[in-house]
């Protein structure tokens, strides 16, 4: 890998999207912005993948996608937290395609580095190994002068949460069959609470089935209909519940009241 450490502290960054594969560090808007997640053999693979200057370096490399945006034009930090493996960062102007991993390429950035960014303009932010062949949980930070929102500019929220109520104290996301849930504070700033993939709840009979429950908020799978139901309190003390059975975005219910 000595080659590839040309890039060390390199002011690049790489960005690839074929598939949205959202990890586990969603947050509506935010600056700093932390996303934590996993790079494992689900994710998605290239080789090569992007070394130093958007040129490529030969390996099995397995990526996290996370579309994004600024509000504000400048120059953004991202930075490594080392959190188990050395990761590898990067932004791409253009959805990833793992065949061509150098389209769209804007930087490469390892440990520390930066890049200038557009106020609302789409990019997508690739985290990888800075090793092939590697997996493990990875921690990494954007920084800048202005907040750093995940999903698509004007796309609702600001995001791609599925309950499309910008106020509400809890975000649905989800990718195929797996879904994050978020507690989001009257700022719009979201935690991670809890993940859960809903083929692991498919039966049609008995009562609801506690999913999770964390940060103030629970999810319900209802066997009778196959729906989910979250439950999270809103500052007015009211109970806020969305019900979802798919990645449709608007869900199948949502609603506030007071019990």
């Amino acid at each position: 890998m000595s080659e590839k450490r040309l890039l060390s502290f390199g002011l690049s960054m790489l960005v690839m999207l074929a598939l949205v594969a959202m990890p586990t560090g969603r947050v509506a808007a935010a600056n700093p912005l932390v996303v934590s997640g996993t790079i494992d053999d689900s994710d998605i693979y290239a080789n090569p993948s992007l070394n130093g200057g958007c040129t490529t370096f030969a390996g099995d490399f397995w990526h996290d996608v996370i579309p994004f945006y600024v509000d504000t034009s400048g120059t953004y930090t991202l930075t490594d937290n080392f959190v188990t493996i050395d990761a590898s960062m990067g932004v791409y102007s253009q959805p990833f395609d793992p065949s061509n991993v150098t389209a769209g390429c804007v930087a490469v950035v390892d440990d520390l580095g930066a890049a200038n960014l557009s106020a609302n303009t789409q990019y997508y932010l690739v985290v990888t190994t800075w090793f092939p062949s590697t997996f493990g949980p990875y921690q990494v930070t954007i920084s800048g002068p202005g907040d750093i929102k995940l999903g698509s500019p004007g796309g609702g929220c600001g995001d791609d949460r599925i309950n499309q109520n910008c106020s509400a104290p809890a975000a649905v996301y989800c990718d195929g069959t797996s879904y994050d849930i978020y507690s989001v504070d009257a700022d719009g700033n979201g935690t991670l609470a809890f993940s859960f993939d809903a083929n692991d709840f498919t039966s049609t009979e008995g009562g609801h089935v506690l999913v999770g429950s964390a940060n103030g908020v629970d999810v319900y799978y209802l066997p009778e209909s196959g729906q989910f139901q979250v439950h999270a309190y809103q500052s007015d003390g009211k109970l806020y519940t969305f019900l979802w059975s798919s990645c449709v975005p608007g869900g199948d219910a949502e609603f506030s009241e007071y019990e």
